[in-house]
């Protein structure tokens, strides 16, 4: 498939297409499907046939399937250890390649979970940093005293 040029009323140049940057299939209106195509496919996850038991059963479930979703990216979200971390980044990593999950909105969702990553990491830093102060400043005392008391 080579590239689609688009052009306005007056033949400038709106727009090049490229294979594979929609999806194939057609309307109702007739008008080409502005869907992201699903990895492999030429198909959204709305066209695709390999994918038309979910689509049912997700429509069928109505809200239920967004909010699951949602859930699984928000509430049930931990990043409390390393394994917590694998776990969301290789769920997110699987919805997307199942066309589940729009890879945009994927990339938001890592970009977040990288961001509460280096949240707790600082917050991790703190406190290790509070706890040296803390030694620090027991260590600078019991050597004070032991100085005061060698000089009695």
């Amino acid at each position: 498939m080579n590239s689609e040029t688009h052009r306005d009323n007056a033949g400038g140049v709106i727009g090049i297409e490229e294979p594979g940057m929609f999806c194939t299939a057609t309307t109702r209106q007739g008008k080409r499907c502005r869907g992201i195509p699903l990895q492999g496919e030429g198909l959204c996850f709305a066209h695709s046939e390999r994918l038309a038991e979910k689509r049912r059963a997700a429509q069928s479930a109505g809200g239920r399937a967004i909010s699951e979703r949602r859930r699984l990216l928000v509430g049930i979200v931990s990043f409390d250890t390393p394994e917590a971390v694998r776990v969301f980044f290789e769920g997110l990593a699987r919805a997307v390649l199942r066309g589940e999950i729009p890879p945009a909105k994927a990339l938001a969702a890592s970009q977040i979970g990288e961001a509460a990553l280096r949240v707790k990491a600082g917050i991790e830093l703190g406190e290790r940093l509070d706890s040296l102060e803390e030694r620090i400043v027991g260590l600078t005392e019991r050597r004070f005293m032991a100085g005061a008391a060698d000089t009695l």
